[in-house]
C-alpha cells in the first residue's frame, strides 16, 4: 500500500529488514543506496548462493479500489515487486525453519530495477566482494499468464 520508486525505498527495506531479523537472519541494509541483503549460514558448506527480488515500483497513478491499493500518489507495484518480495521472504522463511542445507543464502532485494540502475548501484557498492556468491537466482512472475500456461523466451537484445 506504500510503494516506493527507484531509490527511494528505505520504507520497503526498513519494513523487510525487520522481518528477515525476526527469522534470524544477518541483515545488511543501504547496499546500492536502498537495497539489502539478509544473509542465512546453515551447516559447514562452502557454497553460497544468491536469491535476488525487486522492491521499487513504478511511477504510475492507481485507479482501482482494492483493500490493498496504493496509497502513495503517482506510485504504483503494478510491476508484481510485491510478488518477488512475498516469494523471497517465503523462501527465507522456510530456509531459515528448517536450516537442512549446508551453505550460505544471501537473499538481495535489488532497488531500482524499473529504471534498470539498482543492480549496478548493487555492485558498484561491492556486492560480490561483500557477499561472495557462486550462483545467483531470480524470478520475473507473468501474472497475465494463464495458469500452467509456457511462458515464451524474452528476446535478447
Amino acid at each position: 500500500m506504500h510503494p516506493e520508486s527507484a531509490f527511494e525505498e528505505a520504507g520497503a527495506a526498513n519494513y523487510l529488514a525487520g522481518i528477515l531479523r525476526e527469522m534470524g537472519l544477518e541483515v545488511t541494509e543501504g547496499i546500492g543506496k536502498t537495497g539489502l541483503i539478509a544473509t542465512l549460514k546453515s551447516g559447514d558448506g562452502g557454497g553460497s548462493i544468491g536469491i535476488r527480488a525487486d522492491i521499487d515500483c513504478i511511477k504510475l497513478q492507481e485507479t482501482g479500489t482494492p483493500p490493498y491499493a496504493s496509497q502513495t500518489p503517482n506510485r504504483m507495484r503494478a510491476c508484481g515487486h510485491d510478488g518477488h518480495m512475498a516469494t523471497i521472504l517465503g523462501t527465507a522463511s522456510l530456509l531459515a525453519k528448517r536450516r537442512n542445507s549446508s551453505g550460505t543464502v544471501h537473499f538481495i532485494f535489488q532497488p531500482a530495477e524499473e529504471p534498470g540502475k539498482g543492480a549496478q548501484a548493487m555492485i558498484d557498492d561491492s556486492l560480490f566482494e561483500r557477499f561472495p556468491m557462486d550462483e545467483i537466482y531470480g524470478l520475473h512472475n507473468r501474472p497475465e499468464m494463464p495458469a500452467g500456461a509456457a511462458i515464451p523466451p524474452l528476446p535478447i537484445p
